[in-house]
């Protein structure tokens, strides 16, 4: 993110995402039509995490780059 001018950065750790199956029972999806991208035949795959610990850490500033 930006804040004054200044370029900041962050960090979240988290342990890999432990992922359930899920069911889609609706969907309205329109980008890849738009792009003109057709839509397979098969039901789309899905996953979510029930619960994701984070630890989150302050915002510092980016360091300077180098050109």
């Amino acid at each position: 993110t930006t804040a004054g001018g200044r370029l900041f950065r962050g960090q979240v750790n988290h342990a890999p995402y432990p992922l359930q199956t899920a069911d889609v029972h609706s969907l309205d999806e329109s980008l890849v039509a738009a792009a003109g991208i057709a839509h397979g035949s098969e039901p789309p795959l899905a996953h979510y995490a029930r619960v994701v610990h984070v630890e989150i850490f302050p915002l510092r500033p980016a360091p300077a780059q180098s050109r």
